[in-house]
């Protein structure tokens, strides 16, 4: 019967062994899966870092043909007179975002079919607003820039074509316009 009690006693140990080994690989789960839901949190934060920066660098490149126009003085003039232009360019759906509240009010006789949202409005106003647009425009002095980039970065995902407007002349905005929409 000794014999017995002795091979009872050492299942008895290798149940104890088994138990420290599974309490250990338990402990070693909980650690691996602690560290794996850090590594994703912190892989949706780098990507969102990355895609954030990405949409700053389009918007730069925006603006650095911007300011590239702005300094080229060999801008093709139209030999259209700005009436013809105008019509051109009148049942066009276009948005334009900032700007001097006086300045827009002059576009605005001038296409009453186009939306005109000001900085005031921009920062509530949902980037979709931008979908379906022929063109949209930043009249960029007035603008913030974190809601500049959340625009330019849902125009970006959407393909939705934008630019800049340069200065406060109808007549320069409506030649401008008309060369890069036709």
């Amino acid at each position: 019967m000794s014999s017995g009690n002795a091979s009872n006693e050492d299942y008895l140990k290798e149940i104890a062994e088994l138990r420290n080994k599974l309490n250990k690989a338990e402990q070693d789960i909980q650690y691996l899966r602690s560290n794996n839901k850090k590594a994703k949190t912190e892989a949706a934060t780098f990507e969102s870092l990355k895609n954030q920066f990405e949409a700053e660098h389009e918007g730069l490149i925006h603006l650095r043909n911007y300011v590239y126009i702005l300094t080229d003085e060999t801008v093709p003039e139209s030999n259209t007179n700005v009436e013809e232009l105008k019509k051109a360019i009148e049942d066009k759906n276009i948005l334009i975002i900032g700007g001097h509240p006086n300045w827009y009010n002059k576009l605005k006789t001038l296409f009453p079919n186009w939306s005109f949202i000001g900085v005031e409005k921009f920062a509530s106003l949902s980037p979709a607003t931008a979908d379906g647009r022929d063109k949209v425009y930043f009249f960029s002095n007035f603008i913030c820039h974190s809601e500049y980039y959340r625009f330019t970065s849902y125009m970006q995902k959407h393909d939705v074509n934008y630019g800049y407007l340069k200065d406060t002349n109808t007549d320069s905005n409506i030649k401008q316009i008309f060369e890069e929409l036709k």
